[in-house]
């Protein structure tokens, strides 16, 4: 798979005869079977010349948008008979343009790799497929929100309540995670919720980064003018969005500052080092906090607390993305994942200043 190309196998298994057709279907984003499913047949003139003879066939499609999950199924018609395949997985066409790259490729052989080392974690809602966000389809399966992992205590992604994928007021439609609203796609730029949302990593130990770590989570804020946004970055730490202010929590009170800008996106960094934890919005250090103890800084998901991605009764907001490092991240590293984060979402480029850093 190679930038905007996807390359389609099956087996050949009908009786090749004269009264044969082919041809492909292909869906964006969503199951065949799903309601708001827009299957597309592929040009026959472009399959026509397809030999069935061949044990396999193969199709190369050139038509398809970075950024968006496909699915293919292969139609053979004889004699008023119509047999559809089995769908393939669904399959992610990135943009190898702006998209992150890992040191080797992993995990989506993205040809431009320029980052030096690989996240632990990677959660990315763009990968979700089979869901639609003008549909109000509750997410019971978050296994695809996992884009990569080397945390051997991360086992799952646990869902409560009744999230669903929206982008109602996004003007680029990148979509984020939130709770199930009542009022129509596209009809309000406020909203009731119908109730308590949570999406929480679900560990087997404790995950603790004793020399510093770095932590990186997209959230979204439009709805946060009646019901703060709250974010469990750590055991001991949580960040809340409300109106223009935001608050740091950690072991030693509650520091708030005010917003360093309004739009509804957030690119969050947290960034834990031996003896403070600094948090930024957008690019910007919002502030510093100097810790007693090196065991008050440290990054800490425990298994035998809640870390809430998203999540509070009736809260307002959504969930996009997270990077976690284990470290505490130099100059490059941090720059480069604050613009692609800033790009795929719509935030003014952003630049950190390595004198902050």
């Amino acid at each position: 798979m190679r930038s905007s190309t996807l390359h389609v196998n099956w087996d050949n298994n009908c009786v090749v005869n004269q009264h044969n057709k082919l041809y492909l279907q292909r869906v964006k984003n969503l199951n065949f079977t799903h309601a708001a499913a827009q299957v597309d047949v592929i040009d026959n003139d472009q399959t026509r010349n397809i030999d069935m003879s061949l044990p396999v066939g193969v199709y190369h499609d050139h038509d398809v948008l970075p950024d968006n999950h496909y699915s293919y199924r292969v139609i053979v018609e004889s004699d008023n008979i119509r047999s559809p395949s089995v769908p393939t997985n669904h399959m992610y066409v990135p943009d190898i343009v702006t998209d992150l790259g890992y040191p080797g490729g992993s995990p989506d052989r993205v040809m431009t790799y320029n980052i030096s080392v690989a996240p632990r974690l990677h959660l990315d809602s763009s990968r979700i497929f089979g869901v639609s966000d003008r549909n109000n389809d509750v997410l019971r399966d978050l296994r695809s929100l996992v884009r990569h992992n080397t945390l051997d205590q991360f086992h799952s992604i646990r869902v409560e309540g009744d999230p669903v994928f929206d982008s109602r007021t996004v003007d680029n439609h990148t979509r984020y995670i939130c709770a199930r609203t009542d009022i129509p796609y596209n009809q309000s730029r406020s909203t009731q919720h119908t109730s308590s949302t949570f999406i929480r990593p679900v560990i087997t130990d404790d995950v603790v980064f004793d020399t510093g770590a770095t932590l990186f989570m997209v959230i979204y804020t439009e709805y946060n003018t009646d019901t703060p946004v709250t974010v469990k970055t750590s055991g001991q730490h949580s960040v809340t969005y409300s109106n223009n202010k935001i608050t740091l929590s950690t072991p030693h009170g509650i520091n708030t500052h005010k917003r360093t800008n309004n739009t509804p996106w957030v690119v969050l960094m947290l960034r834990h080092v031996s003896d403070r934890v600094t948090l930024w919005e957008n690019g910007v250090l919002v502030c510093s906090v100097r810790c007693k103890q090196s065991r008050d800084s440290r990054f800490q998901w425990t298994s035998k607390l809640k870390n809430d991605l998203l999540g509070s009764t009736n809260q307002n907001g959504g969930f996009s993305e997270l990077l976690l490092f284990d470290h505490p991240g130099d100059f490059e590293l941090v720059n480069i994942v604050t613009r692609y984060l800033s790009n795929k979402y719509g935030v003014t480029d952003s630049y950190v200043d390595p004198e902050d850093i």
